[in-house]
């Protein structure tokens, strides 16, 4: 496994964890963010052992108060039981996320996501998280914002006088995949983009902001999240062009990326091209 911390400011840490596959040669990384005494994500059910570490490191620095869920995919939620059964701190995640978190025993995915992340996930009991949540200390506080399109139930929560929003997988350095087809995450694109268009708009004025993106690292400015609408805005204007022309999605996807990546032939389609092509072809506004 391949872990590494990445301080960002005195009070604020990010534990990062991957698994070490020969048939990824870049590590493919989820992160968990320590604001103070509120801890944002719990790691993959691969990672326990060293997330159960890593907590317990903290406890003895800076015990946590509070265990903050952006959303309920598995390398999000692995170490939540060891939050709520090992060290008795009460978890919070949005409304829709509690039942999904009480059956997460249940919760089954293909076998290349089990692979990579772990397959053991635990049920565990969550509260819902309100719209303002405080650290124990009272120096930082946190606004809850609903950013559903990659998973239902995400959460991004902002910490407007830092100016610092973790956004989870709300907003993506790129979009050239989407999951969907037969895939228990069935990803839409066009809720994607009202989502990271609220997180730009509550974000406006913010001069200083960084945008904490689950994995893959720290974002400046509004900028990035610009970049970002302007990315999909730019695609879904291609698509819709080639639909009036007549063209199916396979044919569009042939246009636009020449023929479908290796990701989505590694993933029988579940994240692919043409998930994302599909999305964009049926958003009509």
């Amino acid at each position: 496994m391949v872990t590494r911390e990445v301080i960002h400011h005195q009070d604020l840490l990010e534990w990062c964890w991957a698994a070490e596959d020969e048939l990824i040669p870049k590590p493919f990384f989820t992160s968990c963010y320590l604001l103070d005494d509120l801890l944002i994500d719990t790691g993959a059910p691969k990672g326990q052992m060293e997330f159960l570490n890593f907590i317990k490191n903290q406890q003895v620095k800076n015990p946590i108060s509070k265990g903050l869920i952006t959303h309920t995919h598995e390398d999000h939620i692995g170490g939540t039981h060891i939050l709520a059964e090992e060290f008795q701190i009460p978890l919070y995640s949005s409304p829709q996320a509690l039942l999904l978190l009480k059956n997460a025993s249940n919760y089954t995915y293909p076998e290349y996501r089990e692979l990579y992340w772990g397959a053991e996930l635990h049920s565990v009991e969550a509260l819902p998280v309100p719209k303002l949540i405080s650290s124990h200390t009272g120096k930082y506080e946190l606004t809850v914002v609903s950013t559903p399109g990659h998973a239902p139930d995400q959460i991004a929560f902002i910490e407007c006088s830092e100016e610092w929003a973790f956004v989870a997988d709300a907003i993506l350095p790129k979009y050239q995949v989407l999951f969907g087809h037969t895939c228990n995450i069935q990803e839409d694109i066009a809720q994607i983009y009202r989502s990271i268009r609220k997180i730009y708009d509550f974000t406006e004025g913010m001069d200083n902001l960084k945008v904490f993106v689950s994995g893959k690292g720290v974002f400046q400015g509004q900028g990035y999240i610009k970049a970002r609408l302007d990315e999909i805005e730019g695609l879904h204007k291609q698509v819709q062009g080639y639909k009036q022309k007549g063209f199916t999605a396979e044919k569009i996807l042939e246009e636009i990326f020449v023929e479908e990546g290796i990701m989505g032939i590694m993933t029988n389609g579940e994240l692919s091209h043409l998930n994302l092509v599909n999305s964009l072809y049926q958003w009509n506004a």
